[in-house]
């Protein structure tokens, strides 16, 4: 599919649920509409950038590639050489890459040697090719550097392809995020 849309319940740290309106265009697209609609409040994803609004007003700007969208969706909506020129720029060692195990199932660990767990890397399962983890340093205060840990769990087939509609994620092993979709419409 080439466009998405879905309701994703967020649930944060502090017990928080938000909901969540999502419309994808791969490659390179997301806007998310946060309820309740009439706040106005959203993020735009475009290319390299991010644009968040507050009351319908741009309140920051910057650049931002989300990475899990290059992974999740973009990869297959353009060419290999992009989503390695994007991947590789967001510090993942394309060269590196070794076999492993996730939940079960084989998977191939890009960007990484066998037993390192704090390079950047992403994990796809071998036999579907569908990405399932993403390891990602991120700076962090006072020079410390942070490990994102990015989950794409309970994958479902949709509209000719595929949709994980549960996304954990974690910094330095605490959850900070869970996403689970509902309503999810392809094309």
């Amino acid at each position: 599919y080439r466009t998405l849309t879905f309701i994703q319940r967020t649930t944060l740290p502090n017990g928080k649920v938000e909901t969540w309106y999502e419309a994808l265009a791969a490659p390179g697209r997301l806007r998310i509409d946060i309820a309740p609609l009439d706040s106005m409040n959203a993020t735009m994803y475009v290319g390299d950038s991010a644009y968040t609004f507050r009351r319908g007003r741009l309140a920051n700007a910057r650049k931002d590639r989300n990475l899990l969208m290059t992974l999740g969706f973009d990869v297959y909506a353009q060419p290999p050489a992009t989503t390695a020129a994007q991947v590789s720029e967001q510090g993942v060692d394309l060269a590196r890459m070794h076999q492993g195990t996730w939940q079960g199932r084989p998977v191939w660990i890009v960007g990484a040697a066998a037993g390192d767990t704090t390079s950047s890397q992403f994990w796809v399962d071998a036999q579907r090719m569908l990405f399932v983890r993403l390891l990602q340093k991120l700076p962090g205060q006072n020079n410390q550097t942070a490990m994102l840990d990015v989950e794409f769990n309970k994958y479902q087939r949709l509209g000719g392809g595929w949709i994980a509609p549960e996304v954990i994620i974690r910094v330095n092993g605490r959850e900070v995020m869970r996403e689970e979709y509902s309503d999810m419409r392809a094309d």
